[in-house]
């Protein structure tokens, strides 16, 4: 039995956290164990994994501490491979390992920061105690190589996976919630509220959409720190603007809408418009990150320069004008999914890299 340890910053459900819990979940038991430490904070998706019988470490608020914490972990445990998700238990998880007999140390890279050049040298300098790091996508694995100065060979692209199925057959509820008729059309996002995720600029051609389309609306799920200026930016228009905050019924949101919009000036592999895309939503994003390894412009949906709000708005206004199109893209979105970004891949290809990294530090390699 092959012993791995996942380490991630936190357990509130963003994007990494999703795919964590998926992965540790999916994979085959009679061949992995998984272990799961995060360095700060419970967040609700360690109760999904103490349900799936996963057993959580949490190691306290100071990062200090938690490097620790961390190394007496490791050391108590004795995992054949720790598998690290974002920045700081990437780092963490380097320091703590190291010189503790650990086989494989793999990092995660899950986008493309380069507003934060001490980050990018960071992972530069500590690449000497892992063994790889997984790209989330080609965008990535490029960026990480040109703006990191990683060597190629230690990285790796696994792109993520979602399970279909379940946005199949969902009940649809949210227009019922605000009131909603069938004729009315729903535009979503789901998307934390800050800077990277644009959805300032979405609420500013919303502004300008509204009066030309009475029957659209447009529902904005998730909390972050721009929640209050957006809030107030759609204060005349909160019959037509709908904060949603944060939410766990996604995919009932989804099936309720007609349209799905992430606006992001930059991008990893995001989830969420593999989850849009799954339920039969054409999608309109931003082409940065995995957007475009993941939409086909003019065929699942429609490709935006990132902070260009003119052509944001020209984009949500072909789809709002044209149901055909938006059935069509919807359809070839749902079979994207289904043919090239399932769950099932997402673990078989992790484990296919476990196995062959140790057999590579077996033979000395």
């Amino acid at each position: 039995m092959v012993k791995i340890l996942y380490v991630i910053t936190e357990l509130n459900p963003g994007g990494a956290e999703r795919i964590l819990f998926e992965l540790a979940r999916g994979l085959d038991r009679d061949e992995f164990e998984p272990t799961v430490a995060a360095l700060s904070g419970r967040g609700i998706v360690g109760e999904w994994l103490d349900r799936e019988g996963i057993k959580v470490h949490y190691l306290g608020k100071s990062r200090l501490l938690a490097v620790l914490r961390l190394r007496r972990l490791i050391r108590r445990l004795r995992p054949e491979i720790v598998h690290s998700f974002l920045f700081h238990a990437n780092i963490a998880s380097r320091f703590a390992a190291a010189g503790l007999g650990v086989d494989v140390v793999i990092g995660s890279i899950r986008g493309t920061e380069a507003n934060r050049p001490f980050r990018l040298w960071l992972d530069r300098v500590t690449q000497r105690l892992t063994t790889l790091e997984i790209c989330v996508c080609e965008a990535v694995r490029k960026f990480t190589i040109e703006r990191a100065g990683v060597p190629s060979n230690r990285l790796v692209t696994i792109s993520n996976g979602i399970d279909a199925s379940r946005y199949e057959g969902v009940e649809g509820t949210l227009r019922a919630e605000l009131g909603l008729s069938e004729g009315d059309l729903v535009v979503t996002t789901v998307a934390r509220l800050d800077e990277q995720k644009g959805v300032g600029h979405l609420v500013n051609v919303a502004m300008k959409l509204l009066p030309e389309f009475p029957r659209a609306h447009f529902a904005i799920v998730g909390e972050g720190p721009q929640a209050d200026e957006i809030r107030r930016a759609t204060a005349s228009m909160d019959d037509r603007i709908h904060l949603l905050g944060q939410r766990y019924d996604v995919p009932s949101i989804l099936a309720s809408s007609d349209l799905f919009v992430l606006p992001s000036l930059w991008e990893g592999m995001p989830n969420v418009v593999l989850e849009a895309m799954a339920a039969g939503l054409p999608v309109v994003a931003s082409s940065v990150g995995g957007c475009p390894e993941v939409i086909e412009d003019g065929v699942t949906g429609l490709l935006v320069e990132p902070g260009d709000e003119a052509s944001l708005k020209r984009a949500i206004t072909a789809l709002l004008i044209d149901p055909a199109k938006r059935q069509s893209f919807g359809a070839a979105a749902r079979d994207r999914i289904r043919q090239s970004f399932t769950l099932g891949r997402m673990i078989e290809a992790n484990e296919a890299l476990y196995r062959r990294t140790l057999a590579k530090k077996k033979r000395g390699f």
